[in-house]
């Protein structure tokens, strides 16, 4: 960390305890290890005041002993570059001569202002603690970028209540995020690591606050302006949203493993689904084959989801209705049970398999391979033309060099394209996928189920684009775009939940075709009323004002 207010960036992972000794002597972290590995208890004092605005803004004050040695450290805000275990963020830092903090220190930092009003209130106190073993060990990686590799142990403490701390870190000393993130996918590949935990100062803010340790689901977050600044070429945008939907994916993961809130499982399908819109736009700008990878993975994360999310809506959104409507008939009382507890069943299992899927290690290879991506994304190229006089000169034709020519090739280098702008980009996309919509509103009340599942997915590709490219725009016109789209949206939601209650019909209710039958004639009704109020969602949504033509 640098007094200066350097961007501390660094990779946090968990580990438990019983595999920290493997990970020190993990063949990479040996051959990387440039110097003895230290061990030091660290303790540290979070600050805040009750209605916790350091926190509000993203701030974490702390008075640390680390050995013999006392330090007042400010940590602030993620960075753009941040999201899922990468954590990027400026960090000041200063020694003390004891645990008292120096208010005088405030002054040097750009968050100066929120932090004197906290120490004038008279209410700036200690939140909570944490206190852990800190074993480091110096790093060069393979391109020369060197890190420490931090192992901590030990607790957070709030009150009387403590949740334990079991995680590793790699900060990044000198260097390439890029290093970083390759050296933790090759740590991965062979250690039970887990991606997506909050930081200590989070954790112990939830503590201070007694909510649940693993904090609340994480919903989709506005992209910071300063993400997207003007002058931003595409590839740049398109990387840093990708960091915000990636820290939605992974903020999710704990939660979706060891909680049972159906609302975990909710928010990390958003996650990937605003993941895999974003990388269908980056497809767009060229040849990167690590994205068509990136999308197979993102899509069998998403099949591994939807399962356990369709039975979530249908058991809390469709199954009351359809009770309180058919439920009066004594004789269906035992069918009824029956499909509850089916129900359930189908609910255990479809949970188990998400859980599996995000307990996986091709789940943390896959957030990692996300997040090398955004710390690096490869510029587009444009291959270069084949002719006779190439081919000769690379030893025959395509097909020849197939069969295994030893001859070197000598061919130009494919050229990397111009970068294309974010605001020029990001207009033509919005401006297409509204066409498109609109088009397809006419009449949609009349149309098929499929077709309007169609048009639900068109809307819901233009509403994620809209959400994604807003910070360029004026922020009241985006706003007001968003909120018309959100309503058709939502209209079409309705018809897809009901529609989605008859396919599941076959299933929850194979052996009694009568029940079946209901929930058919039932789910077709629900379609039918939900359709019904669509035309008037798409006249409003017809007159809402394209907020990338205004300025």
């Amino acid at each position: 960390m640098k007094a200066t207010g350097g961007a501390e960036i660094e990779l946090k992972l968990g580990l438990a305890p019983a595999a920290m000794n493997a990970l020190l002597h993990h063949p990479a972290v040996v051959a990387a290890r440039r110097g003895p590995l230290r061990r030091t208890r660290v303790v540290s004092t979070y600050f805040d005041t009750p209605d916790r605005p350091l926190a509000t803004a993203g701030l974490a004050l702390r008075v640390r002993r680390d050995g013999r040695r006392w330090l007042q450290a400010v940590n602030g805000p993620a960075l753009p570059d941040a999201g899922g275990a990468l954590h990027a963020r400026r960090a000041y830092e200063w020694p003390l001569v004891g645990p008292a903090l120096d208010p005088s220190r405030f002054a040097g930092t750009p968050w100066r202002k929120v932090l004197d009003k906290a120490w004038r209130s008279g209410a700036l106190g200690p939140r909570f603690t944490t206190d852990f073993v800190r074993r480091t060990l110096p790093l060069e990686l393979a391109d020369g970028s060197f890190a420490l590799l931090c192992l901590d142990h030990g607790h957070i403490v709030a009150g009387r209540r403590r949740v334990p701390i079991a995680e590793i870190e790699l900060e990044l000393e000198a260097g390439a995020p890029a290093a970083l993130v390759a050296f933790a996918r090759g740590l991965a590949a062979d250690l039970p690591l887990v991606v997506g935990l909050a930081d200590k100062a989070e954790r112990g803010d939830a503590l201070a606050r007694r909510q649940p340790a693993l904090g609340a689901p994480m919903h989709a977050s506005i992209i910071p302006a300063g993400a997207l600044p003007a002058g931003v070429d595409a590839a740049t945008a398109l990387a840093r949203i990708a960091g915000n939907c990636i820290a939605q994916i992974a903020g999710n993961a704990a939660g979706l493993v060891a909680a049972t809130d159906p609302e975990w499982v909710h928010q990390m399908r958003v996650g990937t689904r605003r993941l895999r819109a974003c990388l269908a736009l980056a497809a767009r700008l060229g040849s990167d084959p690590r994205i068509g990878a990136l999308a197979a993975d993102a899509k069998a994360l998403a099949d591994a989801l939807g399962p356990a999310r369709d039975l979530d809506v249908f058991r809390d959104g469709e199954l009351p209705p359809l009770v309180a409507a058919l439920g009066g008939d004594a004789t269906l009382a035992p069918a009824f049970d029956r499909l509850r507890r089916r129900v359930e069943r189908r609910r255990r299992e479809a949970r188990a398999a998400a859980r599996a899927a995000v307990a996986s290690k091709r789940f943390v290879d896959f957030v990692l391979a996300v997040q090398a991506w955004i710390v690096a994304p490869a510029p587009p190229v444009e291959p270069a033309p084949e002719t006779a006089s190439t081919a000769a000169t690379t030893g025959g034709t395509s097909a020849d060099r197939a069969r295994g020519s030893e001859v070197p090739n000598l061919a130009p280098a494919a050229a990397p394209r111009p970068a294309v702008d974010a605001r020029g980009f990001a207009a033509a996309v919005l401006e297409r996928r509204h066409r498109r919509v609109a088009r397809a509103l006419k009449g949609l009340a009349g149309r098929t189920t499929a077709e309007r599942h169609a048009v639900r997915i068109a809307a819901k590709k233009l509403r994620y684009a809209a959400e994604f490219f807003a910070p360029m725009y004026a922020p009241a016109a985006s706003r007001r775009y968003s909120k018309d789209l959100a309503a058709l949206q939502a209209a079409l939601g309705a018809t897809n939940d009901a529609a989605m209650a008859a396919r599941l019909a076959p299933e929850l209710a194979s052996d009694d075709p009568l029940l079946q039958g209901m929930i058919r004639g039932y789910a077709a009704a629900r379609e039918a009323g939900a359709a019904a109020a669509l035309d008037a969602t798409a006249r409003r949504f017809a007159r809402a004002a394209r907020f990338w033509r205004r300025d």
